[in-house]
């Protein structure tokens, strides 16, 4: 079932957004050589925006404007098929050390059983691909903010869409 969260309820302020089937989402996938074809959308979670997508933003215009702060007003964590080569191939495409930053940051709610770095044989260890899968596919961010590290500008989420203008 899905669990939403406000944010009274925050441990921190990082960054995510989930959008209404979302042809950045898409888009990005196939650029990092993904043929998101083979999945469908319960399996991917659903084309929005999530955490998989907030690793690959970086705030417009700017040279030090990666990771993005997440400041969640409301959020909710959904239920997403595994698909355990999808995310063994994601790996090497991620920055897990902002990953696991953001997640730090995200609410409470937000269980993380994820290390501070990839395992060696990571794509044989289904406990660590479903920890990925968690964070990268089932937190929806569907109101809050996200934070450009160098300048401190706010880019708000509304109703799971980020706008990066």
């Amino acid at each position: 079932g899905n669990k939403t969260v406000s944010s009274g309820e925050r441990r921190g302020a990082l960054p995510c957004a989930r959008a209404a089937p979302c042809a950045a989402t898409s888009h990005q996938l196939r650029l990092l050589g993904l043929n998101i074809s083979y999945y469908s959308p319960r399996q991917l979670g659903s084309l929005e925006m999530k955490l998989l997508t907030h690793n690959m933003l970086t705030s417009p215009g700017q040279r030090n404007g990666f990771p993005l702060a997440i400041e969640v007003e409301k959020m909710e964590v959904v239920d997403a098929d595994f698909n355990a080569d999808f995310v063994a191939r994601m790996v090497e495409k991620l920055e897990y050390p902002a990953l696991v930053a953001t997640v730090a940051a995200l609410p409470a709610e937000v269980e993380s059983k994820l290390p501070a770095e990839v395992p060696t044989e990571f794509a044989e260890n289904e406990e660590f691909l479903r920890a990925l899968h968690h964070v990268l596919l089932e937190v929806d961010i569907l109101e809050g903010q996200l934070v450009c590290p160098e300048t401190g500008k706010k880019f708000p989420i509304k109703e799971g869409i980020p706008s990066m203008l």
